[in-house]
């Protein structure tokens, strides 16, 4: 089996990338966007799952090589139940803002999967955090959130943790998404 996941980020290929050796028995080739020529850009509007489909579809046009399916991703943020799919916009409000130290958020992973027959699955993934403390300020680019935000179960911030442990943890509230994800390409094969 041959899965492209349509990213060039390397921390978000490897952990989608276990978890789906993690979810089939048998032998899978995984592909980024790093090992593929240059695919244009289209731009991301609406929701998560709607950028995560549009990175799949843009992706499927531009593709010459046969895959058992590519799998489009987007991560959003979830503060006091509203969905906002670009994290970056809203970063003031979390690091230096308002939103007050103890609150719940969510951050949010969409998957959209299209195989090679032209099935398509796809899942919003919401992991929970809290915000355990506030920046006086930050420095734009990285990802500033690791400095403020931990895990439900563990009140060190993530930029303290070790990767593997945060890695864990993601996997705990994403595998059975992604198991479920997977079905559809075992079906094709």
């Amino acid at each position: 089996m041959k899965i492209l996941i349509a990213t060039k980020n390397k921390d978000k290929f490897e952990i989608i990338s276990k978890m789906i050796r993690t979810s089939v028995k048998y032998n899978v080739d995984i592909e980024s966007l790093n090992e593929i020529d240059e695919i244009p850009e289209e731009k991301e509007i609406g929701t998560n799952l709607q950028r995560a489909k549009t990175k799949a579809l843009n992706t499927r046009k531009y593709v010459k090589e046969n895959y058992d399916a590519i799998i489009g991703i987007d991560d959003g943020i979830i503060i006091n139940n509203r969905e906002y799919a670009a994290v970056k916009d809203h970063l003031d409000d979390i690091l230096i803002g308002d939103i007050p130290i103890g609150e719940k958020i969510y951050i949010t992973r969409a998957y959209y999967i299209i195989t090679k027959d032209g099935e398509v699955s796809y899942c919003l993934n919401k992991i929970p955090y809290y915000l355990r403390k506030k920046l006086l300020s930050y420095e734009k680019g990285g990802y500033p959130l690791n400095k403020v935000i931990s895990t439900i179960d563990n009140d060190t911030v993530l930029s303290d943790r070790n990767r593997e442990e945060l890695n864990e943890y993601y996997l705990k509230y994403s595998i059975d998404d992604i198991k479920d994800l997977i079905k559809i390409i075992d079906r094709g094969n």
